[in-house]
């Protein structure tokens, strides 16, 4: 017998965008496929999602199977394991026994697989991820991501309640995990070492990263010597909002302001025409610059601590 833990897909892993039909509609949520990482080190991994899109006609069960095999491919070549992909592809209405919170796929899982359920978990952004834990004797999390926090009202009382996969993963591994808050006092020396001139590196949603003062060159020029960046190769501008990317920018075009509305904090980088009192080395002497404001919650508060 083993503990494992049970993901949701939508909403929990990935953005829940509806009916997906093709890889290309899958958008990874910040910090999930980390979370995931951690998990994985210490419990099986199942994915259990309810496609009623079959049911209805909006998919076909060939394309439910490419996108999560194209999902598992991503997964794999970040060293993450799903065992196995259960999904129920009929509707609330038909009756079925394996839509949750049906508990039928959590019984499937100690029976095929050994998992000890009352060791396990369940992960997701509805109240029938909750109940079907419960119903199953697993331990659930609700997370405020995809439709959490439009659906809060209804989870049952007492519920444990995450912020996101990330941080249900530290509540699960507690002090196993890596610490996933710094102290104000991290925050405040990095800070430091950005206003003397200094590098630091930093977590976004997608990389680690070197970061220096934007508007200070011989910072900037420790990026590079440190990395043996070509100088031809230039940085991104990180800031803590809208309006702090657009003072490095000369010109804000409405899709610019459409773009970050829509997709900033996150993984999304605009370039645009650059300020000439921004060191050209940061752009490697381009007349654009490329800006971002970053998901990662140590990213923003980094930034919003050094100002």
């Amino acid at each position: 017998m083993s503990a494992a833990i049970f993901l949701d897909r939508d909403g929990t892993i990935v953005e829940d965008v509806g009916y997906v039909r093709t890889p290309a509609e899958l958008i990874w949520l910040p910090r999930a496929i980390e979370a995931l990482q951690r998990l994985g080190r210490r419990y099986r991994l199942f994915l259990v999602t309810n496609q009623p899109g079959i049911a209805a006609g909006a998919i076909t069960p060939a394309q439910l199977t490419h996108v999560h095999a194209h999902l598992l491919g991503e997964l794999g070549r970040h060293g993450v394991h799903i065992e196995r992909v259960f999904h129920c592809p009929h509707a609330r209405g038909q009756g079925c026994g394996c839509i949750k919170p049906e508990p039928f796929f959590l019984e499937l899982a100690r029976r095929e697989y050994g998992v000890d359920v009352s060791a396990s978990y369940v992960l997701g952004d509805h109240p029938h991820d909750v109940e079907f834990a419960r119903r199953g004797g697993a331990r659930g999390i609700y997370l405020l991501t995809g439709h959490g926090q439009q659906h809060r009202a209804a989870l049952a009382p007492g519920a444990p309640v995450a912020a996101d996969l990330w941080e249900a993963a530290g509540m699960i591994l507690g002090a196993d995990g890596p610490p996933s808050e710094p102290s104000e006092a991290q925050y405040r020396q990095a800070a430091s070492i950005l206003r003397d001139g200094g590098t630091v590196a930093f977590p976004t949603e997608t990389v680690y990263g070197l970061g220096a003062h934007a508007r200070d060159a011989s910072a900037v020029a420790g990026i590079y010597a440190a990395k043996g960046r070509p100088a031809h190769n230039p940085l991104i501008v990180h800031a803590a909002s809208t309006d702090e990317a657009r003072a490095v920018t000369r010109d804000w075009p409405r899709l610019a302001g459409r773009l970050a509305e829509r997709f900033w904090p996150g993984p999304l980088t605009l370039v645009l025409p650059r300020r000439a009192e921004l060191p050209p080395i940061v752009t490697a002497g381009l007349d654009t610059v490329a800006v971002r404001v970053p998901a990662h919650p140590v990213a923003l508060r980094l930034l919003e601590t050094f100002g």
